[in-house]
């Protein structure tokens, strides 16, 4: 079955209200979500890598997420010297005419083309070989933002040139290897799955497939007009640390700070509801009213953020970008390293100033330390 662009993406209409769907369901949705609560009680990663304290520690949250050939918002445009790719074979079930098809194939005619991290996640499986049906593959074992476990695969890739190794982080759009033509593939294509398991025991393969273009689109980050906070704003997005499509210019209330800080800390937020107070645990309870954050409520929690181990993406402008940022936004070139001075200023946290904050916190671009 082929495709062409009204697979991809989802109107503007629906996409809305997918978004707000989801951002309700962060905001009731606790720190450490329903995959991080059964995280311990697997033995295998997708069934095949060995689960460990380090992959719980590492594993980032997994919010806005990206095509992973072509253009990275809607592959059925053209990207640079990319030519647009299309849908020439989607999902469907099998039947007495064939197997049926557990993926979507995106195809531009040529093998070679980059593939990319649909979004945040860990490698869980890597083949490197072209035997089987998949020949050359990866799996990226990812934590959703409503806590569901997810797994991507991308399969046919060009051999010799996979990129990554299993139980590595990845990250939204990082390189990982080159569209191909390995295993059972008559023309070179990328062939992109999702799956969703309802048991997280299974093996990746074992899982129920969805429609990946579908799914992509629901998460791709909307358009934003450009503004300053832009950059750190979809950093947080894909992070999973804010709802997509949230508006970065209101004041920042103090369940969406806890949530922010939350997950991007390595470690359980207790600790966190510690730092910011009795206010944090009685905006937890659902007949409390919404409680806006207090910029002393900000400084308390980027303090303790600071003192933890951490799981934020690398920087999403570079150390210059980021100091030049801060230091017009908040008057201090390095908050993370005085978060006490921003107890001096007035008005309400917005929370496009959290998502900078927190990126002061993130690693330079290039670095694997978290």
């Amino acid at each position: 079955m082929t495709h062409g662009r009204t697979a991809c993406p989802l109107p503007r209409a629906a996409r809305q209200t997918v978004v707000a769907l989801l951002a309700a369901a962060a905001l009731l949705g606790s720190p450490r979500g329903a995959a991080a609560g059964t995280a311990p009680d697997i033995a295998r990663l997708a069934g095949v890598l060995e689960w460990n304290e380090r992959l719980e520690r590492t594993w980032p949250w997994s919010g806005a997420w990206v095509f992973p050939i072509g253009n990275r918002l809607d592959f059925t445009i053209p990207d640079g010297d990319v030519p647009r790719y299309q849908v020439n074979r989607g999902v469907s079930s099998a039947s007495a005419e064939g197997p049926g098809h557990q993926g979507a194939d995106l195809a531009n005619g040529r093998a070679g083309d980059p593939v990319r991290a649909a979004a945040h996640g860990v490698v869980a499986r890597v083949q490197r070989e072209a035997s089987g049906g998949y020949g050359v593959h990866v799996v990226i074992a990812h934590r959703l933002d409503d806590g569901r476990l997810a797994y991507s695969v991308y399969a046919h890739l060009l051999l010799g040139s996979v990129r990554v190794g299993e139980g590595a982080v990845v990250h939204a759009g990082d390189p990982i290897a080159r569209v191909g033509q390995t295993g059972r593939a008559t023309t070179p294509h990328l062939h992109f799955e999702v799956r969703v398991p309802e048991d997280s025991t299974l093996r990746w393969e074992k899982c129920t497939a969805v429609d990946p273009v579908r799914f992509v689109s629901e998460r791709v980050p909307l358009g934003r007009i450009d503004t300053w906070s832009s950059p750190w704003v979809e950093w947080a997005e894909f992070g999973g640390l804010a709802p997509l499509g949230v508006a970065a210019d209101a004041p920042i209330g103090l369940d969406q700070l806890r949530r922010m800080i939350g997950r991007a800390a390595a470690r359980d937020a207790g600790g966190l509801d510690r730092a910011l107070g009795d206010g944090a645990l009685a905006s937890s309870t659902p007949a409390a009213q919404p409680l806006e954050a207090t910029w002393d409520q900000v400084s308390r929690g980027i303090r303790w953020l600071a003192s933890v181990p951490r799981r934020l993406a690398p920087n999403p402008r570079g150390l210059k970008a980021q100091r030049l940022a801060c230091e017009e936004r908040l008057g201090i070139p390095h908050p993370a390293r005085e978060p006490r001075a921003l107890t001096r200023r007035t008005g309400a946290p917005t929370l496009a100033d959290c998502c900078l904050l927190l990126a002061d916190l993130a690693p330079p671009a290039g670095d694997s330390r978290r």
